[in-house]
This record gives C-alpha cells, structure tokens and sequence, in this order.
C-alpha cells in the first residue's frame, strides 16, 4: 500500500472554515495534484463552497500535453 497516496484534503474537510484552513485546502490540492497528475499545471483553485464536513471547489489548469486549457467545475470532497 502507497501510504503517501493522495492529499491531505480528508484531513481538512472537518477543520474550521476560515482563511487558514482555505489557504491549506488551496495547498494541499495543488501539492497532490503536481505530485500524481505531472500532466496537470494546475493555475487556479476556488472554493465555491465549504460546509462542515463537505468541500466544493473548481479547478483550472493546463494539460500539458497538448496544451489545453482545463476547467473542472464542482469537484466535491466530503
């Protein structure tokens, strides 16, 4: 089993919405991403909204091997 799989998002989905835990959300996707998506150049990340318990946020970047723009919109985490 790959114990470093994945992110730290299941950790933070129960944190205190605030500005801290937001900054963490935005971190902790983008390190996730760049480690296991190397195809993915991530350039945006938005929380559109944040519940105990439950993430929702939308993603852009670029996939780099064609170079096309990517948005993924409504990514829920709970």
């Amino acid at each position: 089993m790959r114990r470093d799989y994945g992110s730290d998002l299941p950790k933070l989905i129960d944190a205190p919405m605030n500005l801290s835990t937001l900054s963490r959300i935005y971190a902790a996707t983008a390190r996730a991403l760049a480690k296991w998506e190397p195809r993915f150049k991530t350039t945006k990340i938005s929380v559109s909204s944040a519940a105990p318990g439950q993430i929702v946020f939308d993603l852009t970047g670029i996939y780099l091997p064609d170079g096309q723009r990517v948005t993924i919109d409504g990514i829920r985490v709970s």
